[in-house]
């Protein structure tokens, strides 16, 4: 109906697909103890034998109620036997299955801010120490078990979950600080940012190439000497010699000493701050060539057509500081602001997080060279176009960029747009613009 806002909780990822047909979720295949599953726009996991007795015995100890209470963990609803016709042909080896409220758009952390990826970073830890407290310990400890509903981090992999066993060490620690610290402490100490790198690498940064990028005034630091440069160290120690893996697994490690070292990764990532050279596009908003009353009728124009459409899903590409995401976030289910510059996004989601708007997600994309399928089988993590299609597209100031700098014809634009969404708002900027004659300043 028009002006009736539409419901947050389309899953794009379920285009074509029918209401009744189960279908895998292709990153969810690494967990021989469950797996997500899709059954049209519905999310469920299952869980083994092995993996329900972990889960009834996380349950009774009141700690996914805690994390659900905190906010930081996806919800959850026990499905009856029967209730989806053709699980037990589909999962024999399913002994318990629950349902998650699908997440509005799945983002990935080499499409995050750094302010995105330290409060995941953050979200982490505190879901492990609060684990550890009742009896239990996070195994993984990667990004990929963290989606972001607008610009609050919630953790979805419940199968992480698994009972502590006195005096072993945290065995994730090595994975949360290749995916989650290194990264941060490479933005945070050289202003590089990690997003190429982890893009190009799924493991995240190993301490020993960060130890090649740190300058030496940083690796005295106590939170990197200790997570970087004697990670690194072990690593070429325990490389070279006879010591194993297995028995270096023998160490015993009080449950006191783990949960100090969680405790004190929080304080490290809490302090961390981004530090990477000024933007310019930071500042467009401020710095545009509009006039007062040329950026009210385009404001009324765009707010005029979504509220006709009305859409469920909206991609702002180009969205630099998310003004117009806020507009389109009045009209719109939900809201997905693109911007290749990570700082413009990074002053996004602040807002969002300081307003608790939860229908915006921002993230950093390059829409001329945007996130690839990736992963096992280049499908464990799947491209934007495979995220789509939208309802509504802004292309607000972009398509002279693309053109002008990314070389790409127009009609190639149009091929493009037809396939990611249903409509589109596009803006067309002349060559008399200010911001225009410098793109063509060296070129025709």
């Amino acid at each position: 109906a028009p002006g009736r806002r539409p419901e947050v909780g389309r899953d794009p990822v379920a285009k074509g697909m029918e209401d009744s047909q189960i279908v895998p979720d292709p990153g969810s295949f690494k967990d021989p103890d469950g797996g997500v599953f899709r059954v049209g726009r519905r999310v469920y996991r299952y869980f083994t034998e092995p993996g329900t007795k972990r889960y009834r015995t996380v349950v009774a100890s009141g700690l996914l109620d805690e994390l659900e209470q905190r906010a930081l963990l996806i919800g959850r609803r026990e499905i009856k036997p029967g209730e989806i016709p053709g699980v037990a042909a589909s999962f024999p080896q399913a002994h318990l299955v629950l349902e998650h409220p699908p997440v509005p758009f799945v983002s990935y952390v080499y499409e995050w801010s750094f302010g995105m990826l330290r409060d995941a970073a953050l979200c982490t830890l505190e879901i492990a120490q609060l684990a550890l407290r009742k009896g239990f310990i996070l195994k993984d400890a990667t990004p990929y078990n963290i989606q972001f509903i607008g610009a609050r981090p919630v953790f979805i992999d419940l199968g992480s979950l698994e009972p502590y066993e006195e005096g072993r060490p945290w065995a994730a620690y090595h994975q949360f600080t290749q995916m989650f610290l290194n990264p941060l402490f490479l933005y945070a100490h050289t202003g590089v940012r990690f997003h190429e790198w982890l893009r190009g690498n799924l493991d995240g940064i190993a301490p020993g190439a960060l130890t090649r990028l740190l300058p030496w005034s940083k690796k005295v630091r106590g939170g990197v000497f200790r997570h970087v440069v004697l990670q690194a160290w072990l690593e070429r120690h325990f490389a070279s010699s006879e010591m194993t893996a297995h028995s270096s697994q023998k160490a015993t490690v009080k449950k006191e000493s783990v949960l100090k070292l969680m405790w004190g990764l929080y304080h490290t990532v809490e302090r961390l701050e981004s530090h990477g050279p000024t933007s310019t596009w930071a500042k467009y908003q401020v710095t545009d060539s509009y006039t007062e009353d040329a950026q009210a009728a385009k404001e009324t124009f765009v707010s005029r057509v979504l509220a006709r459409a009305c859409p469920q899903m909206t991609w702002d590409l180009g969205s630099n500081v998310g003004h117009y995401s806020l507009v389109a976030s009045h009209h719109s289910g939900m809201v997905i602001a693109m911007d290749q510059d990570d700082q413009a996004v990074d002053l996004i989601y602040q807002h969002l997080s300081i307003q608790s708007i939860h229908n915006v997600l921002p993230i950093v994309m390059d829409i001329a060279d945007p996130s690839p399928s990736r992963g096992w089988s280049q499908v464990e993590r799947r491209g934007l176009v495979e995220r789509g299609p939208a309802d509504m597209v802004l292309g607000l100031a972009l398509i002279h960029h693309l053109a002008i700098q990314g070389n790409i014809p127009f009609d190639k634009l149009m091929d493009w747009l037809s396939q990611i969404t249903k409509e589109a708002i596009i803006e067309f900027i002349p060559k008399d613009d200010e911001r225009v004659r410098e793109l063509l300043r060296w070129r025709k």
